[in-house]
C-alpha cells in the first residue's frame, strides 16, 4: 500500500511540475509577445506604417512572423531587432516584400 500511495503521488507530483513549466513557458510566451510588439513600435528603423501587415506570434521562445512589410530593408530590420530581445530563442520569418 505505501508502495502505490507514493507512486501516485509520484505522479501527482509530475503532473503539477509538468503544468508549472507549460504555464511558465506561456507567461514567457506573452511576456516575449509584449516586447516584440513594444520593440516593433518604439524602433525608429520599423514604423508601423512601413509594415503593411504583420502577425506576430510566439511559442516556446521562437517568434514566428507572417505577412508583407514594403522593402527588404523593412524585413532585415523588424527580424534584427526581434532577434536581440531577451527570451528570444529563434525567429522565424514567412515575411514577404509588397510587389514580390
Amino acid at each position: 500500500m505505501i508502495k502505490r500511495t507514493l507512486f501516485l503521488s509520484t505522479i501527482a507530483i509530475s503532473a503539477l511540475t509538468f503544468n508549472s513549466f507549460a504555464f511558465a513557458a506561456a507567461a514567457d510566451d506573452a511576456a516575449i509577445t509584449k516586447n516584440v510588439k513594444d520593440t516593433v513600435n518604439s524602433t525608429q528603423k520599423i514604423s508601423t506604417s512601413e509594415i503593411p501587415s504583420v502577425v506576430i506570434e510566439v511559442k516556446d521562445g521562437t517568434v514566428y512572423l507572417y505577412g508583407i512589410v514594403n522593402t527588404k530593408d523593412d524585413k532585415k530590420n523588424l527580424e534584427e531587432s526581434i532577434k536581440n530581445i531577451n527570451g528570444v530563442k529563434k525567429v522565424s520569418s514567412e515575411i514577404r516584400i509588397q510587389g514580390d
